[in-house]
Order: C-alpha cells, then sequence, then structure tokens
C-alpha cells in the first residue's frame, strides 16, 4: 500500500476513462508493430540482396580499374622503349660526342640538352635524365647543364656502363658516397 492508500496495481480502481486511454495506447503499439512488419522484412531482404550486388559491383569497378591503369602503364612502357630505340640511333649521340668541342660547339651542346629535356618530359616514368660521356674526359650532362666528374663518381658511372644490360630501372644517382 502507498501512503495515499492507493493500490500498486491500480486495476480494479481505474476509471473507464484510464481503461480506454490503456486500451488507445496498446492498439497503438499493436498497430505500429504490424505495419512495422513488412517494411522490417523487406528493408532485410532489399539489405541482403542488395549489399552482395553492391559488392559484386565494386568488385566488377576495382577490376575495371586496374585494368585501366594496366593497360596505361603498358603504354607507358610502350612509348618507353620506342623512345630508347629512337635515341639509341640518334646520331647526335654518336661518336661524334667523343671530338665535340664544349666552348665553341654551342649549337650542338644545346642540342643535347634539349634532347635531355624532351626525354624526361616525354614519359611520366622518367624521373631524371643523365648523359655520361667518358671520352675525352669524363663528364655528365643533365637538363640543367654539364659539368666534370669528380674521381669519387666516375667508377660509379663506369660500372654502369659493364652493365650487360642496354636498359635497366635504377635509383642510381652520381652523388652518393659509398
Amino acid at each position: 500500500m502507498l501512503s495515499d492508500n492507493r493500490s500498486v496495481t491500480n486495476a480494479p480502481n481505474e476509471t473507464p476513462t484510464q481503461k480506454k486511454g490503456r486500451f488507445f495506447r496498446r492498439s497503438l503499439i499493436m498497430v505500429i508493430i504490424i505495419a512495422s512488419l513488412p517494411g522490417l522484412f523487406i528493408g532485410t531482404g532489399i539489405y541482403f540482396v542488395g549489399s552482395e550486388q553492391i559488392a559484386n559491383e565494386t568488385n566488377r569497378l576495382h577490376q575495371q580499374q586496374v585494368e585501366q591503369t594496366q593497360k596505361s602503364i603498358d603504354d607507358q612502357l610502350f612509348g618507353l622503349e620506342s623512345s630508347l630505340s629512337h635515341w639509341a640511333f640518334d646520331p647526335q649521340f654518336d661518336d661524334k660526342l667523343k671530338k665535340l668541342d664544349f666552348v665553341y660547339g654551342y649549337s650542338q651542346v644545346h642540342d643535347i640538352f634539349k634532347t635531355l629535356l624532351v626525354m624526361k618530359q616525354l614519359n611520366p616514368l622518367i624521373d631524371k635524365v643523365t648523359l655520361y660521356l667518358k671520352d675525352p674526359y669524363p663528364l655528365l650532362f643533365t637538363e640543367e647543364g654539364y659539368y666534370p666528374l669528380n674521381p669519387t663518381q666516375q667508377p660509379k658511372f663506369d660500372a654502369l656502363i659493364k652493365q650487360p644490360y642496354q636498359a635497366m630501372w635504377s635509383n642510381f644517382t652520381g652523388d652518393e658516397e659509398e
């Protein structure tokens, strides 16, 4: 018993208005539950069926992107190979370089710089282009200019020339100290 003389259950002492209110609340809750069930079933079905389709579509798009990237890299490598083949037979890189006067042969030196710059910009796989001349004396051409090699750099470039490969990937820089 409570202090104001009401019982805990209040069922026998309820007024007809309170009984109607409880009936409407229960009825409303029942209607909401019954109305929500079809949406719940449909939503669950769509989730399981739709999530599989979304996963399949995502996998298909990912595979398509991988194939496009692969084709793009293949095209870039083919372009690089073609360029290297072209420059291997370029007459400005033949034995005449051994006799080139770097002071008075300005136009030939300028052409070499332009060619190196074009080589670098032609393919995104090329980060840096250098031309090493061993004769008449060790020189290194870059897009910025040319300079004589110091005695510690020359053996590193000579070792690269002695490699059995015509072309290779390398992270080689001539200024590294061993």
